[in-house]
């Protein structure tokens, strides 16, 4: 049943971004919400999303300075 939801929720996601039916950032929000409640997971959802963010912080982090960084890097001519 939880491959299924996973099968269709990434399915809805491509399909709702390539159609343009959804924005990207409504799509990555409103269907694995929407997915999770159906799966039964209601209770759960915040602590899924404090753990996702959690987990990609770190990489987030990285990013932000590298493109800082680089930017400073190519302004200064560098």
């Amino acid at each position: 049943m939880l491959a299924l939801l996973g099968l269709l929720t990434v399915i809805l996601l491509i399909a709702s971004i390539m159609t343009k039916k959804l924005t990207p950032t409504i799509a990555m929000i409103v269907i694995p919400t929407v997915m999770a409640l159906i799966g039964g997971f209601g209770l759960e959802i915040g602590t899924f999303m404090t753990d996702g963010i959690r987990s990609i912080a770190p990489t987030v982090v990285m990013f932000i300075f590298g493109e800082i960084f680089f930017g400073v890097l190519s302004d200064a001519g560098a």
